[in-house]
């Protein structure tokens, strides 16, 4: 299979940021990850920059044609320190798989699922019409960046996570 695996807010768009950490840079090495782990299970992998790179939303938007898969990472924010979970946003065609990858998600930081089982239209969102998902990609709001127990969660356990996102896209047919 085809995947793009992107990484959300490019160039000089840091996106959410707390103690140091960026939304950009996290998704950036976590990007690589998944991407690294779905190539060595034999899958073609395009993503919005080199390792360690990150395009703007434009670049990312491109890749999704051609692709049996394309999604994009995120991180939520929020003034209360205390949000967690995760959440797929997508086109109604995408929502099983959106609801897969958060319990994936979910399972792995021990976060709880946000939405109809993580799945949102994107008419939900703050911004409403999304490109990336108005193209068929997945943005995959991974947990909330502005909770420190979310962020320690993820960091502890990003190396596995990536993994584990991986093997599902690798299961499907």
């Amino acid at each position: 299979m085809k995947f793009a695996i992107c990484a959300g807010h490019g160039k000089n768009d840091t996106g959410a940021s707390y103690e140091g950490y960026t939304e950009r840079d996290l998704m950036v090495l976590f990007r690589d990850k998944i991407a690294g782990s779905l190539r060595e299970l034999g899958h073609t992998v395009v993503t919005d920059g080199d390792k360690g790179q990150n395009l703007p939303l434009n670049d990312a938007i491109k890749l999704i044609k051609g692709c049996d898969v394309a999604i994009e990472l995120h991180t939520n924010a929020s003034e209360n320190k205390f949000a967690e979970g995760v959440e797929a946003l997508s086109l109604e065609k995408d929502k099983v798989l959106s609801q897969r990858l958060c319990n994936t998600v979910s399972k792995c930081l021990l976060s709880k699922v946000r939405g109809d089982g993580g799945w949102k239209s994107q008419e939900e969102s703050a911004r409403g019409k999304l490109g990336f998902v108005s193209a068929g990609g997945i943005i995959l709001e991974v947990f909330f960046l502005s909770s420190p127990k979310e962020l320690r969660k993820f960091l502890i356990s990003e190396s596995l996570l990536a993994r584990n996102i991986a093997i599902l896209l690798h299961t499907l047919k």
